[in-house]
């Protein structure tokens, strides 16, 4: 088919849809033939109302893809909009949005709200479907007109200040903070504001955030931005750590911390089976982990203090309104942060500190149960604390801190795959000094065996398991 005599279009299967399209698409971009354009409209345009008319989502989509070939000629686009307006084929859309149909009627609703006489009703229309339908693809496709609309000067919130040189980057910087707007559909606005931005931009976005902590106003999405723009790349240090304690970071996100996990235990009373919403509750208390040991790291001074600490403790831990936040605290632990330390602190001091007053007391936390995350979190503290640690000559194993919280979990946890881990890890670390004092190594070892009271079968039967891995580990190892 060469060329589609337009006077005799009816009845259009898939293959002379997409052919009859192409031609179109030229036709547009061809100044000769703009009348036969034209033409074309009259001829298609009943055509484009039935299959806009169907059910069949196939014969929509068709129908728009149609009907869009002729939007690049002001004269077609007039008779595009009074059809759609008769139709109210975008109201309709809008209401009960779909991804698939909305994305074929992007350019469709960008025209009907650039007309002068009826631009506000439609901008009023884009922005209702944003602030109420949720889903990640559709809130994305309404930014993308929401953005074309302000390269054209169209307002879609009032602009408070003048932050950007471009529209859109002033419109995404609003929605971010606009207090109706859904966070998923802020976090979207945010990572489009993001991909345009340079550190020149960065910095004024930061200096004005600063503000919010402190009328602690859209502190979640000042959170989310902070992360997402890393933003102690954009800073020195010392200006980090002068942003950070000027605008009471810290406080400020703990007890919004506090406060989110009491809507979660409130929320949880009514609806305790709902799986989006609790997969969104763990992704919302992940960001405040992530947010605070970015900002708890930059210098002793920015530190996190005791009662700040008791609060994540118990909030993540002891009081957890959901199990799964107790794995986002151990895996928020465990991570190295920017000043080579762990967790939420800046010093060996400070991590010392940790170690023994919450993971060695009894009182905060029980070695018989701890689970498989949470000793990983133990490992990592128990190995990088000793190897930091100032030693003297006289220093031996004994004098490792928490080896015996290590023996007590090894030996009474009540799970086996962990007594095994622990096994392993506690064998290996004696092992590891092997090389220096065999014969004391070996009597430490032997002492801590048959000196301990042993409350079950069980503990015995893993003390002697214990005692033949060493056994042969150290032979294997002597003899090398």
């Amino acid at each position: 088919m060469n060329r589609i005599e337009l006077k005799e279009v009816t009845n259009l299967n898939k293959e002379t849809s997409t052919k009859l399209i192409k031609m179109l698409n030229k036709f547009s971009t061809n100044k000769e033939t703009n009348t036969e354009y034209s033409n074309a409209f009259n001829k298609l345009e009943p055509l484009c109302t039935e299959l806009l008319k169907s059910n069949k989502k196939e014969s929509k989509i068709f129908g728009l893809k149609l009907l869009s070939t002729f939007r690049f000629h002001k004269e077609t686009q007039r008779l595009i909009v009074n059809r759609l307006i008769e139709l109210k084929f975008i109201e309709a859309l809008l209401r009960s949005p779909t991804s698939i149909i909305l994305r074929e009627s992007k350019e469709l609703i960008i025209i009907m709200a650039k007309q002068k006489d009826i631009s506000k009703e439609y901008v009023t229309l884009i922005w209702n479907c944003f602030i109420n339908f949720k889903t990640k693809e559709v809130s994305m496709i309404l930014i993308n007109i929401m953005i074309e609309l302000c390269k054209e000067e169209i307002s879609i919130i009032p602009i408070k200040r003048k932050m950007f040189k471009e529209a859109s980057n002033c419109f995404l910087w609003e929605l971010i903070f606009e207090q109706e707007i859904p966070q998923k559909s802020k976090e979207l606005a945010i990572s489009e504001l993001v991909k345009s931005l340079n550190v020149e931009y960065f910095r004024q976005c930061i200096e004005s955030i600063g503000d919010n902590f402190l009328r602690a106003v859209n502190v979640e999405a000042s959170i989310y931005f902070l992360l997402k723009i890393n933003f102690l790349d954009v800073l020195t240090n010392k200006e980090a750590e002068e942003f950070i304690t000027k605008n009471d970071l810290i406080k400020s996100s703990i007890k919004l911390c506090t406060e989110y996990h009491k809507k979660i235990r409130e929320y949880l009373k009514r609806s305790s089976n709902n799986v989006k919403a609790k997969l969104n509750f763990i992704e919302h208390a992940n960001l405040y982990l992530n947010f605070l040991q970015m900002i708890c790291c930059v210098s002793e001074r920015c530190s996190i203090d005791n009662s700040n600490l008791d609060i994540l403790w118990k909030l993540y831990y002891k009081e957890a309104v959901l199990a799964e936040f107790e794995d986002l605290l151990w895996d928020a632990l465990k991570k190295e942060n920017k000043q080579y330390y762990l967790g939420f602190f800046s010093s060996l001091h400070e991590t010392t500190f940790f170690f023994k007053t919450y993971l060695l007391d009894p009182t905060y936390f029980s070695l018989a149960t701890i689970t498989l995350t949470a000793f990983t979190c133990f490992k990592r503290y128990f190995e990088f604390i000793n190897n930091h640690k100032e030693k003297s000559i006289d220093d031996t194993l004994n004098d490792y801190i928490g080896l015996e919280a290590l023996w007590t979990i090894t030996l009474t946890n009540e799970y086996k795959a962990l007594r095994e881990d622990g096994t392993d890890f506690l064998i290996t670390t004696y092992c590891q000094h092997i090389n220096k004092e065999p014969t004391l190594l070996v009597q430490q070892f032997l002492t801590k065996i048959f000196k301990r009271s042993y409350n079950s079968p069980q503990q015995l039967k893993t003390a002697l398991n214990i005692l033949n891995l060493f056994t042969i580990r150290y032979y294997s190892t002597i003899c090398l």
